[in-house]
């Protein structure tokens, strides 16, 4: 410390000349100024604002340009340092900047002041409300960034899966007839032997059309010279065919809808109390009656069953339906894929972050058909063995083994009218 008390600091003087008398570093006289407090540059403009006073003194009149002539000073020297001069105020500028931002906010808090309480309120809540905005579209941004890094990398694992599966097939056993009435449920890992999940009409498979499910329209066909608009409609049929009033009425209401999914909902709420007890015991053996005729009648609709590759499983996605007690309809008729299931709700989140509005839909589809093989399938998937089944048949020119002696049995009418199998 004692080399500091002995510093004599001269303000005209730089810091390197201080430094070179003293005979102490550069940093010495800088912690000696900063320690004490002085401002160089107030003590820099002094001898200015002092000539330009003493000259403004002695010429009261005179103007920044003569005074600046006078004093042979720049002229912006002198306008920098006038109205210090001239008011002979503190020549301290950081004093002055101060000064004027407290005059600022003395003005700023007068002005609040003035205002009405009712007011205040409602900006504040609009600032807050601003914030609350702000921040969740800053949020929205990074949900989106990570829900689609989630999608792309589960796609990326799709594809590869694809790349593999198409380079080294690996298929399940064939279907045969036995497998339609096994107890328990299959497990279809997709990612490993070749599958082809089915959902909508409208689903897409390598650019082939899947409508596979029974409530699709546009494939009506003819069975028993009855017309009907869909597969669903043929199969419902069979849970009425007693030759009774009732049951050809709920058939006949059946028919006059082209909806399948309507159709079904419909008369199976309106006739519930007249479905057949013994329902169970042939439902398995009608539907796959019922699918053979319209596979036999509809040719676009065999085209796009055989244009499957051979040896691969079709499979009903019934991933996204809800579970129905006591009997599970869609997982015995169809297989679950929970992976599925959770890309589905990740693939909406970020749909919905999107706000594509119309498009959403399309694009949640578009982003499902590329999401193929990933997961494992659980489920009897007898609608899925019935198709592949079938496609077998047909692929091998033999007739399937229908129990055609189980359904005469039965005794099945449509329309009043009794199926007689014998033919078959």
């Amino acid at each position: 410390m004692s080399k500091y008390k002995d510093i004599v600091y001269y303000p005209s003087l730089s810091i390197a000349e201080n430094a070179v008398i003293n005979k102490v570093e550069e940093k010495d006289i800088r912690y000696f100024i900063r320690s004490r407090g002085i401002d160089r540059r107030n003590q820099e403009r002094q001898p200015y604002i002092s000539k330009i006073k003493a000259y403004l003194k002695e010429h009261p009149n005179a103007t920044r340009k003569e005074t600046a002539n006078a004093l042979a000073l720049g002229i912006n020297t002198v306008r920098k340092y006038w109205d210090i001069a001239v008011t002979d105020g503190v020549s301290n500028q950081n004093h002055k900047k101060q000064s004027i931002r407290q005059d600022w906010e003395e003005k700023a808090i007068n002005y609040l002041n003035s205002l009405p309480v009712e007011f205040l309120r409602n900006y504040l809540k609009e600032r807050t409300e601003l914030e609350k905005q702000k921040s969740k579209l800053e949020q929205k941004i990074t949900k989106d960034k990570e829900l689609k890094y989630k999608i792309n990398a589960l796609i990326r694992t799709e594809h590869e899966n694809t790349k593999r599966l198409e380079k080294n097939p690996s298929y399940l056993p064939a279907v045969t007839k036995s497998d339609l009435y096994k107890q328990e449920k299959d497990q279809y890992n997709v990612a490993e032997h070749y599958c082809v999940a089915f959902r909508r009409k409208e689903d897409l498979w390598k650019g082939i059309y899947m409508p596979f499910g029974n409530m699709n329209s546009g494939f009506e066909f003819i069975m028993q010279g009855i017309l009907f608009p869909s597969s669903e409609h043929a199969y419902i049929a069979g849970l009425y065919s007693n030759n009774t009033d009732e049951h050809i009425a709920a058939q006949k209401e059946l028919l006059a809808d082209s909806n399948g999914h309507n159709a079904k909902k419909v008369v199976r709420r309106k006739f519930k109390k007249q479905e057949r007890e013994d329902w169970s015991e042939y439902n398995v053996e009608w539907m796959l009656y019922c699918i053979w005729n319209k596979v036999n009648y509809c040719t676009e609709f065999r085209y796009l069953l055989m244009s499957i590759p051979q040896g691969a499983i079709l499979i009903e996605d019934t991933s996204f339906q809800h579970e129905v007690k006591p009997f599970d309809s869609p997982a015995f008729w169809g297989a679950r894929n929970l992976h599925k299931k959770a890309f589905k709700d990740l693939a909406a989140k970020y749909v919905d972050t999107l706000k594509l509005k119309r498009g959403s839909k399309k694009h949640l589809n578009n982003l499902l058909w590329d999401y193929c093989n990933i997961g494992i399938y659980t489920g009897n998937n007898v609608m899925g063995k019935i198709l592949t089944y079938l496609k077998q048949c047909l692929h091998d020119n033999i007739e399937p083994d229908i129990n055609y002696a189980l359904l005469k049995s039965k005794k099945i009418h449509l329309l009043g009218k009794l199926i007689d199998f014998d033919a078959h």
